[in-house]
């Protein structure tokens, strides 16, 4: 009888991890075609970096962390960490699939030219990388050949950073991806 009760309270439990854990299988957008080439050609780069940031209530950013990718390597570290510690991985190849399906889903071209993008180019869409999802806004630069900017915005509480409001800035110039000083790629 103890066992039946305790198994009856597990349920809810069971059934809302089960829920967490099985993502939704998400369609091609073909909205989404030229946000997913201009990711693939950012990261088709030899070298760029990336800086994350909170994005705060009130606008303004708070720098959260670096990443640096090489050709061979991805140095990332937490710029509010005050052991300022780099982390050394492998440089995967960039994929506009996850696991479950695309990254972008949704997209709409925002009208207007918007002074943040020097092409004017910036999409609303859906951000997939599981088990997260995210509102975004996307700026492209000019031509709409690379990816300038984004803000994430995580609707629930199942945050990727330790805050709602993320804004992530690539910058292309190879000098902003140089190796930090000591650091040397895993074996």
């Amino acid at each position: 009888m103890e066992a039946r009760i305790i198994a009856a309270a597990l349920v809810p439990f069971l059934l809302a991890a089960g829920a967490w854990a099985t993502p939704k299988k998400i369609p091609w957008d073909p909205n989404c075609a030229p946000v997913h080439r201009a990711f693939r050609a950012t990261f088709a780069t030899e070298r760029l970096s990336a800086i994350t940031y909170e994005v705060k209530p009130d606008g303004s950013l708070k720098a959260f962390g670096e990443a640096r990718f090489t050709d061979a390597a991805v140095f990332e570290r937490s710029l509010g960490s005050p052991s300022n510690r780099w982390i050394v991985s492998r440089r995967g190849a960039w994929s506009p699939w996850e696991e479950f399906g695309p990254r972008y889903s949704g997209c709409k071209l925002v009208a207007g030219n918007d002074p943040a993008s020097r092409s004017g180019s910036r999409y609303t869409a859906d951000w997939h990388g599981f088990p997260y999802e995210a509102d975004v806004e996307i700026w492209l630069s000019e031509g709409d050949e690379t990816v300038a900017k984004l803000v994430r915005r995580y609707p629930n509480s199942n945050w990727q950073f330790p805050f709602p409001n993320a804004a992530i800035v690539y910058d292309l110039d190879p000098a902003s991806a140089a190796e930090p000083p000591g650091m040397a790629l895993p074996e």
